[in-house]
C-alpha cells in the first residue's frame, strides 16, 4: 500500500499538539486525575478514520512492532487491552489520547438552546469538585473553562480535515483492530 507520508506529518503533529495540550491539563487537574497504567474505564472498541488508521499502520511497520504480539479480545471493552493495559498504547489513536481529562464541546441537542458543555471521567472529578454557577470568589473548586478543557470540536475539526485531504471521504471509517490484519 502506497501510503502519503506528508498526510502522516499533519496526523503526527496533531498528535503531537494533543499529547501536549492533554499534559498541560493534566498538570493544571493533577489533584484529581487518577488516571494511571491499568485504568481502562474510558477504553472502548472504536473506527477510526483512514488517516488516522494508515499513520498508525505506517509508525509500526517503521517501528518493527510485533502485531503478532498482540492478543486482541473482541470480549473486552477495547479489545486491545490486556490485563487493563493498552497493547498499543505508543500507537493509540487521538481520542485515546484525551481520556480522563475534561473536554469541552458544544452540545446542540436542543438547537435553539445550544450551550458549551463539558465532559469528564467521574473517577477524575465528582460533583463535589465542581462549580457551576458560584459567585464566591473563596470557592476552591473546579471552575471549567477554555483554559483547563480541551476543545474536542476543534480537534475533531482538524482531524476531519487532514482525513478529507487524504482521502476525501467524509464517511469513512476503520475498525482498528484492522490494524492486527498482516
Amino acid at each position: 500500500m502506497q501510503f502519503d507520508t506528508k498526510m502522516f506529518e499533519k496526523y503526527f503533529e496533531l498528535r503531537k499538539k494533543t499529547d501536549e495540550i492533554t499534559a498541560k491539563l493534566t498538570s493544571i487537574h493533577g489533584k484529581n486525575i487518577v488516571c494511571r497504567p491499568g485504568c481502562s474505564s474510558c477504553c472502548v472498541n472504536l473506527t477510526v478514520f483512514p488517516v488516522e488508521f494508515e499513520a498508525i499502520s505506517y509508525e509500526m511497520g517503521r517501528d518493527g512492532f510485533d502485531k503478532d504480539s498482540v492478543i486482541f479480545d473482541s470480549g473486552a471493552s477495547c479489545g486491545f487491552l490486556k490485563d487493563d493495559l493498552c497493547q498499543i498504547y505508543k500507537y493509540r489513536p487521538v481520542i485515546c489520547r484525551t481520556h480522563g481529562i475534561p473536554i469541552s464541546f458544544l452540545n446542540d441537542d436542543d438547537p435553539s438552546e445550544p450551550y458549551n458543555a463539558v465532559s469528564f471521567c467521574e473517577l477524575n472529578f465528582n460533583e463535589d469538585d465542581l462549580d457551576y454557577e458560584s459567585d464566591d470568589d473563596d470557592y476552591e473548586g473546579v471552575r471549567f473553562d477554555e483554559n483547563n478543557t480541551l476543545d474536542i470540536d476543534e480537534l475533531n475539526r482538524q482531524l476531519f480535515a487532514i482525513n478529507i485531504e487524504h482521502c476525501g471521504d467524509p464517511e469513512k471509517r476503520i475498525d482498528l483492530k484492522g490494524l492486527l490484519k498482516k
